[in-house]
């Protein structure tokens, strides 16, 4: 009965509400950014944590979540195939507009850390992908960055010295579980309602990493984590 088009810098989304008044989100999927088959292992984690409050897909009758349809609507004319999922809407603010007590992220803490060891459960390769958040692959990232710059310029060395310290603390890093994270579990991607009830959005980042990255990615990300943890 309504549609309104939602902001989001990579992917085109849109709430509408049914005329059940059951609001959705509708999301065009960018194929240049994610690829289907990593879609759909996202939809499946998504039923996978059905205890916690996350945008959980919306069922067709063919079983299939992920549709892909002839072109990306954000770009008319264009024939690039995107892809569509339907989304059941969390209802709330996002995490960065919202002032919470100290008590409050104590619990924030410990359902971040339920939703870690339930994603833990899951083993599959379609997670097992390049990313420039993962610190496997950062000196790759930075050195495609340092590209840009002349040999002998401020930017390289300095970021000669970055690229020396993540290999330093991967050698650490090693030492440290691995498995299934979202991120970037940030107060963007952080849902309260008035309740105070938690939920996660944004599972497009998820990989295969190191379990602490997700704590360090959160606090490097996250202004509300941040002022938190100084």
């Amino acid at each position: 009965s309504s549609v309104k088009e939602l902001e989001s810098y990579d992917d085109t989304m849109y709430l509408f509400t049914a005329q059940d008044c059951q609001r959705y989100i509708a999301k065009y999927y960018n194929p240049t950014m994610i690829t289907r088959d990593v879609l759909c292992a996202i939809t499946g984690m998504l039923n996978h944590l059905e205890r916690f409050t996350v945008p959980r897909p919306l069922s067709q009758k063919n079983k299939d979540l992920v549709t892909t349809i002839g072109c990306n609507v954000s770009s008319p004319g264009c024939k690039t195939e995107s892809y569509l999922v339907v989304f059941h809407y969390i209802e709330g603010d996002l995490l960065l507009l919202t002032k919470r007590e100290p008590t409050f992220w104590k619990a924030l803490g410990g359902l971040i850390g339920e939703v870690s060891v339930s994603m833990a459960a899951v083993k599959c390769c379609d997670y097992v992908r390049d990313h420039p958040w993962d610190p496997t692959t950062a000196d790759t990232t930075l050195g495609e960055v340092k590209a840009a710059f002349p040999a002998d310029s401020v930017p390289n060395v300095e970021i000669d010295s970055v690229i020396g310290s993540i290999k330093r603390m991967r050698e650490a890093l090693d030492t440290f579980p691995r498995q299934l994270i979202h991120s970037d579990i940030n107060d963007y991607n952080i849902v309260v309602n008035k309740e105070g009830r938690v939920g996660i959005i944004d599972f497009n980042d998820m990989i295969v990493s190191y379990r602490v990255v997700e704590h360090g990615t959160s606090l490097s990300q996250s202004s509300s984590f941040s002022t938190i943890s100084s």
